[in-house]
């Protein structure tokens, strides 16, 4: 397999195509072996991290016995973004239908995490905002979260900085 000695300053500057620079040829079964290892510590990571850095913090600030998935904490992200939104621009925000849109903020304001009011200028459509409880949660889980993540680069000392930088590199190549 390939080595990348600095995966970042490795990166040609059209972020369209990337050769991975190697000191030996790469045959079709060892390109096969590392992008499946590649795609099976991308598919750990994000478990880890829907885990470690998201449900765990949630966990621990609303307690066990109330339970927000990782679609409804989304959510929260967009509203806070997108104070006084629309549940169907919220729908369209996040991917998801209208149905499903609904059914979030129904449970979100059942659990005094959200808000919803009616449009001053259509009362037919409905806005949807963060309540002060959903405001307090978000902050408590990203400290949470952050503390999380510092401990954890920390283990990785000056590697820290590099896997960020390849992180960002991967997003901006995958985005295409």
């Amino acid at each position: 397999m390939p080595t990348l000695t600095d995966p970042v300053s490795e990166l040609p500057q059209n972020p369209e195509v990337l050769e991975i620079p190697s000191s030996r040829p790469v045959d079709q079964a060892d390109q096969q072996a590392a992008l499946e290892r590649f795609d099976r510590a991308l598919h750990d990571l994000v478990a880890l991290y829907e885990r470690r850095y998201v449900q765990e913090p949630l966990e621990l600030v609303l307690g066990q016995d109330e339970e927000v998935s990782s679609a409804q904490l989304r959510t929260l992200h967009f509203l806070e973004d997108f104070s006084g939104a629309w549940v169907g621009d919220l729908a369209s925000g996040l991917g998801i239908s209208y149905p499903a849109a609904t059914k979030a903020v129904d449970r979100l304001c059942e659990r005094g995490l959200a808000e919803r009011f009616r449009d001053a200028a259509d009362a037919r459509r409905t806005r949807v905002n963060l309540s002060q409880r959903g405001r307090d949660v978000l902050l408590e889980v990203q400290r949470q979260r952050l503390a999380r993540l510092a401990a954890a680069l920390h283990g990785l000392g000056t590697r820290g900085e590099a896997l960020q930088n390849s992180l960002e590199a991967f997003i901006v190549l995958s985005k295409g």
